[in-house]
């Protein structure tokens, strides 16, 4: 069994050995690479056994961090030497096509990556096909779909919580629709639980100085990877409008709309929930029986109630990817499908380029799935 491991002392960053733990490699430690390194510490039945990196910067700071763990400046050696199960893949998505193939053709049983999947839908269709034709599983780093506060979402939207689902709106800080845009696409796309059919939108580059103080670092990434206002409808009709340009400063924002009731969700220092239901669900837009004044003034037979939506666990960044792998270990064991799979990412990174072609196109709705030379559209992510 492949979750048979047997801590036998505390793991504290390499200084634990496990019976029978699930080997795992990684690629990139720098920025995100930090964290996915250290989100292995948590999970009990797989232990991190060598990193690579061809920045030595990156892999002196590995070393003092995971001491007695394996290093190496490339990443064929370390796949040669290690007899790896997993493989975390944390550099940028330009950098990954290579890391995918050489993992893969090593027989790798699973692959972790860092969002955005791929730059380019040439690119993550190559990297997927690969994994499917040599039987490895690859999960993509879209955390919110393992939080407990988008399970419940999504569940509830399932069972009915808000009716039959009709519009939301979507807004976050910052812009950078290709490197950020993908984490918020995608867990609209986990709680609809409906594929995107259309999309279209305006980007804009670089920050609005007028509205917001520059920052010289998050400028600089704006200028290649810009901010969003569009929309998308999916297929089963639901709409959701989108502002992430360059002069949103509000917290990351969902919310979710319906014929019986609306969820919200922002993503502040505590993730918060709030939920609005009807006791039934409505099909018509003001009751026979209510006068134009008392409707516009709240009152009917049916009015939307506050809700107290269930105590879940706060957000932890760490622990959260640590479920992530732990689900990916399972899927490895079992056949069954880990809940951000390869095709997931594609399809955020597909409504990515989407707006990109609608903006330079006057705005113009796309379809999805893309066609053609769209496939080779390349985003500038980091």
């Amino acid at each position: 069994m492949i979750r048979s491991a047997i801590v036998q002392s505390d793991w504290r960053f390499g200084m634990s050995k496990k019976k029978g733990a699930v080997r795992v490699g990684q690629v990139g430690y720098r920025g995100r690479g930090r964290s996915l390194a250290k989100s292995w510490i948590n999970v009990e039945d797989a232990e991190l056994v060598a990193l690579a990196d061809n920045v030595d910067e990156n892999r002196q700071a590995f070393s003092k961090a995971f001491p007695g763990i394996s290093i190496y400046d490339s990443h064929t050696e370390m796949l040669e030497k290690e007899n790896l199960d997993i493989l975390t893949i944390g550099t940028r998505a330009s950098f990954r096509p290579p890391i995918i193939k050489d993992a893969t053709a090593a027989n790798i049983k699973g692959i972790y990556v860092e969002k955005p999947v791929a730059d380019s839908l040439v690119e993550a269709d190559e990297m997927i096909n690969q994994c499917k034709n040599n039987g490895t599983l690859l999960v993509v780093g879209h955390q919110r779909r393992w939080t407990e506060q988008f399970i419940w979402i999504r569940n509830a939207i399932r069972n009915g919580a808000i009716g039959t689902p009709t519009h939301g709106y979507l807004y976050w800080s910052a812009g950078r629709l290709g490197s950020n845009g993908t984490h918020f696409l995608d867990a609209a796309n986990f709680s609809v639980n409906s594929d995107p059919v259309e999309v279209m939108g305006t980007v804009k580059y670089g920050q609005n100085l007028e509205k917001t103080d520059v920052h010289p670092t998050l400028n600089e990434r704006m200028m290649k990877d810009p901010g969003i206002m569009g929309s998308v409808t999916y297929s089963n009709g639901f709409r959701l409008a989108i502002d992430a340009l360059n002069d949103v400063l509000l917290p990351f924002t969902w919310i979710f709309c319906g014929t019986g009731g609306r969820i919200d969700l922002i993503q502040n220092s505590e993730w918060e929930i709030e939920y609005w239901s009807r006791d039934n669900d409505l099909s018509h837009l003001m009751e026979p029986t209510v006068t134009i004044k008392d409707f516009y003034s709240g009152i009917g037979s049916n009015p939307i109630t506050l809700r107290k939506p269930p105590n879940l666990a706060p957000y932890d960044g760490i622990d959260v990817v640590s479920k992530g792998y732990s689900e990916l270990i399972d899927c490895i064991e079992t056949g069954d499908t880990p809940s951000s799979t390869g095709d997931d990412a594609r399809m955020a990174l597909e409504m990515i380029v989407g707006f990109h072609h609608s903006s330079e196109n006057d705005g113009t709705v796309v379809k999805l799935p893309l066609q053609g030379d769209h496939r080779n559209y390349k985003l500038d992510t980091h």
